[in-house]
């Protein structure tokens, strides 16, 4: 194919150049795409107070979609890095939530956000110091994305019943995306991929890493989404949800 030799960390089981030999995993290319379409949805249509960290979560979200495209074209280091480092970086924008919602309320922000952009910083440089050694990064997301879960888990229940309601509903909704599918989904990829090749092949490349995409995609936009409720609810607005598609954004 045209971008070999290949320099990242990481295959997956799409076989390389099937399709086309200038696109090395087709398939996981345009699902990468759909995770950048629908983080420009949350940026443009779910944070209603056009507050700065609702907007990073979002915009953060729809660069690790091209950058994992761009992972899934070449199979490079560069573009490797350009979507595991945002995959950090957004854990970061959601524990900064996590926190004004639930400390700082309504206060000024912004010390902590400066706070939080150091902790990006070490936290880029440690990456790349450990880039090639693919079970740190997985390590690192495996403790974020559960001290995410756990930490939007009791900000649910700091509330009243009629506020509980929602944050619930949509938490849920996060969890079973991201867990029971995404996370289900791409376990069983990565570690039956021998077994599988064979039917991917017959299937024209389509993978069970697709999947992993759109629900860990929509799995991050809701969470997202629930996050900026609470900040919203926390603020003294009633919230409610509309639907752009498929995809709920908080209305105030």
């Amino acid at each position: 194919g045209f971008w070999e030799p290949h320099s990242s960390s990481v295959d997956f089981c799409e076989p390389n150049y099937l399709l086309s030999e200038y696109i090395a995993e087709p398939h996981n290319v345009w699902s990468s795409l759909f995770i950048t379409t629908i983080g420009m949805v949350g940026f443009f249509y779910g944070n209603p107070l056009n507050e700065f960290s609702v907007s990073a979560m979002y915009i953060i979200l729809a660069v690790i979609g091209l950058g994992s495209a761009g992972l899934h074209t070449t199979l490079h280091w560069f573009y490797q890095s350009s979507d595991e480092v945002p995959m950090l970086w957004q854990i970061l924008t959601f524990l900064h939530m996590l926190y004004i919602t639930n400390i700082s309320k309504n206060k000024n922000s912004s010390a902590p956000g400066y706070a939080f952009i150091g902790i990006a910083v070490l936290q880029t440089v440690l990456y790349y110091r450990f880039q090639q050694i693919y079970a740190v990064f997985l390590a690192s997301m495996v403790v974020y994305s559960t001290i995410i879960i756990v930490g939007t888990h009791s900000l649910v229940y700091t509330t009243n019943k009629e506020h509980r309601r929602l944050r619930l509903k949509v938490h849920y909704w996060a969890v079973f995306s991201y867990l029971i599918l995404g996370v289900a989904l791409w376990v069983i990829d990565m570690n039956l991929c021998s077994y599988l090749t064979p039917l991917y092949v017959r299937a024209s490349g389509f993978t069970l890493h697709v999947f992993w995409h759109i629900f860990a995609g929509i799995g991050s936009y809701l969470t997202a989404t629930n996050l900026t409720i609470m900040r919203l609810q926390e603020m003294g607005h009633k919230v409610d949800l509309k639907f752009v598609g498929f995809l709920p954004v908080p209305r105030i």
